[in-house]
């Protein structure tokens, strides 16, 4: 039923992004991305996901010495993994594992630590983006486990 409507609800998420406030904001991530995971068409469900993971990468790029903007868009990254069910052997996995966790939020999120070791609002988005990726993609993610608890004690004990 939201197979037409997808691109439309795309369009709406992207221009919203810089007028709405983080915390309204969130509620509009968290709808587009319930709706994507109904697409059934794997080109329209990459596609979707990659227009709206791609402006919110951009946003914690473009926003990384800002603490408090970079956690507001942490939430947001995690509200998109968070929607996303997978079962083991969809071919979903590997765009989820390799775009998505490795190439975008794996990468932002050890800046993100890197740049604020102490702030514990960034440690907690950054620890729920990847509670959701490993949830996600557990397989993938097994070889980042060891990585990331070393990150995080490393910056944040």
């Amino acid at each position: 039923p939201c197979q037409p409507l997808w691109q439309d609800l795309v369009t709406l998420y992207v221009a919203s992004m810089p007028i709405l406030e983080p915390k309204c904001h969130l509620n509009v991530v968290e709808a587009v991305s319930v709706v994507i995971t109904t697409l059934t068409d794997e080109a329209d469900w990459t596609s979707a996901m990659e227009q709206v993971i791609a402006p919110l990468i951009g946003g914690l790029q473009e926003h990384l010495d800002n603490a408090k903007v970079f956690a507001q868009i942490l939430d947001r990254m995690q509200a998109v993994i968070r929607n996303v069910k997978l079962r083991k052997g969809d071919p979903r996995e590997a765009v989820v594992a390799e775009q998505l966790v490795k190439k975008a939020i794996w990468q932002t999120v050890l800046k993100g630590l890197d740049t604020h070791p102490g702030d514990p609002t960034v440690v907690e988005g950054c620890c729920r983006v990847m509670k959701h990726s490993i949830r996600c993609v557990p397989d993938f993610c097994k070889q980042l486990v060891s990585d990331w608890c070393q990150k995080i004690l490393q910056r944040f004990s």
